[in-house]
């Protein structure tokens, strides 16, 4: 979840993968963008605060 956060992706948990470029239909609006570990550190805080919410 806090790499989904961290990247701005719709996709959370695991999912078969999007292959961007590819003739099928996405399913999801936004695919996020390349992050490093520490993005998802930072983004862990958030990440929790929406699991107990």
């Amino acid at each position: 979840m806090a790499a989904a956060i961290a990247s701005e992706s719709e996709q959370q948990g695991w999912q078969e993968p999007e292959l961007v470029g590819h003739g099928r239909r996405q399913r999801f609006m936004t695919l996020g963008h390349p992050i490093v570990a520490g993005d998802v550190i930072r983004a862990i805080p958030e990440a929790i605060a929406d699991v107990i919410a």
